[in-house]
């Protein structure tokens, strides 16, 4: 019997397809929103050097049921540059429980919506891990190795504390919990 929450894989990709079609006339106004003013400085001092981010995943949900599919968890490190741009890596238990890793880099976007808490963050990079039998779960596996991409869609509670859920493709969604060192 199929989970009621469980939508077919057309579905998901109408809704975000219908997403994307309201949000899409305000992006200029969004991007325009998140440039800084032509005579603003950077911020002076170690907080303009950057910070670190960790981050902890306890729980994923997928669109799609599959007896085969284990609990995923994630822990991670990133440095976050003021600039929005960051480097991270990931070390996770996949939906087959193998142990697998994801180096990435990517960019954070503050303030969207108009809304200082709200934040999409994008990381691409190499994903490790699903090998043998799974191998063909990821796209362009070979070896092991595939690339990888995450989309965030976050809020900051204060300085330190924010969650995040991040679409992983068309198969899950992931629920985060990140801790800034700054």
């Amino acid at each position: 019997m199929q989970h009621p929450l469980r939508r077919p894989y057309g579905a998901i990709v109408l809704s975000w397809a219908a997403l994307a079609a309201t949000l899409a006339p305000a992006a200029p106004s969004l991007a325009e929103g998140l440039r800084p003013p032509a005579d603003a400085a950077p911020p002076a001092g170690p907080a303009s050097a950057g910070h670190w981010r960790f981050y902890a995943s306890p729980y994923t949900y997928h669109w799609q049921y599959n007896p085969e599919h284990r609990p995923v968890w994630s822990l991670g490190v990133e440095w976050q540059r003021p600039q929005g741009w960051l480097l991270g890596g990931a070390y996770f238990r996949n939906s087959f429980d193998q142990p697998s890793t994801y180096l990435y880099g990517g960019r954070r976007w503050s303030g969207l919506l108009d809304k200082p808490p709200f934040y999409v963050q994008l990381t691409a990079g190499l994903l490790y891990g699903y090998r043998g039998r799974y191998a063909n779960k990821v796209p362009l596996n070979r070896n092991g190795y595939s690339p990888g991409a995450v989309l965030a869609l976050g809020w900051e509670f204060d300085r330190h504390h924010s969650v995040s859920l991040d679409v992983l493709g068309a198969s899950a969604v992931m629920f985060q919990y990140n801790y800034d060192l700054r």
